[in-house]
């Protein structure tokens, strides 16, 4: 197994990031990110199971038996805002006028489901069937974040999701675990969703 702090995009079945990070614009992330309640993080990271290896779009990790095994993982870090100096004048502003706000209870289930089946369909042009089948809020070496299943339809087989988001000031993590119903990863899956850490 090797240990990696990656940079970033997504693809293929895997198109799950992209869709992912285009939900999370809507879903107003941006402002829980920016809390000032928050801590920075530097990175995010977590071990790649030795099945699974880099494939040619940044981000993404395919198994090493595909296209014949469908399973993939990929990671995204959305850059959500500056670490910018402000004047007490500044600063008084923005608490007046709110600028800064914690929106943790933004993201709900019923919203993710609402924002990512719309890309999904969008996507492949038709309903895929996107169901969230557990919506949880967790807590990683003190960062708040969220570990999501869902499950869809890409047209020819089931597809299962294991979705963890994890939000510091200025950056959000997202590891994406995605399986077709006959990949049979499910247990390193989670032995490399027992990794991740954020420092």
């Amino acid at each position: 197994m090797r240990r990696y702090s990656i940079g970033i995009k997504i693809a293929t079945i895997a198109m799950a990031g992209i869709l992912l990070a285009a939900g999370f614009d809507k879903i107003h992330m941006n402002a829980f990110a920016e809390s000032a309640e928050l801590e920075e993080a530097e990175s995010c990271t977590f071990v790649i199971p030795s099945e699974f290896e880099p494939s040619e779009v940044e981000g993404v990790f395919v198994d090493k038996n595909a296209p014949y095994e469908s399973a993939n993982i990929t990671y995204s870090v959305a850059v959500t805002g500056e670490a910018v100096v402000l004047t007490n004048k500044e600063k008084e502003i923005a608490q007046e006028e709110s600028l800064i706000e914690d929106a943790s209870t933004e993201l709900t289930e019923e919203i993710y489901q609402e924002e990512l089946s719309q890309a999904y369909e969008q996507q492949y042009g038709f309903d895929v069937s996107y169901s969230v089948t557990s919506f949880e809020e967790i807590e990683v070496d003190g960062f708040p974040g969220y570990k999501i299943d869902a499950t869809y339809n890409d047209g020819q087989k089931d597809i299962y999701q294991s979705v963890y988001i994890i939000i510091s000031r200025y950056k959000t993590f997202t590891i994406c675990y995605s399986r077709a119903s006959d990949d049979d990863v499910s247990e390193v899956f989670k032995q490399s969703a027992a990794t991740i850490h954020v420092k």
